[in-house]
């Protein structure tokens, strides 16, 4: 999906929010580059658990870098 996409339905940030769920995004690379980006376009990962589970999601966050 384009970087200056308003829906961006598919990023876990929003049922984490509406649901209270733990949520990190862990910066993972850049695309390619085009025509829109020069340099690329960095995208990252979600990671979402249970409630409560901030310390193991930036454990897990921590180590994914």
């Amino acid at each position: 999906m384009p970087i200056d996409e308003l829906n961006q339905a598919e990023r876990n940030g929003i049922v984490a929010g509406l649901t209270i769920f733990s949520a990190n995004d862990i910066p993972a690379k850049f695309s390619a580059p085009g025509d829109r980006a020069s340099s690329g376009v960095p995208f990252g990962m979600d990671l979402m658990g249970m409630p409560w589970s901030e310390g193991k999601l930036l454990g897990l966050a921590y180590a994914f870098e």
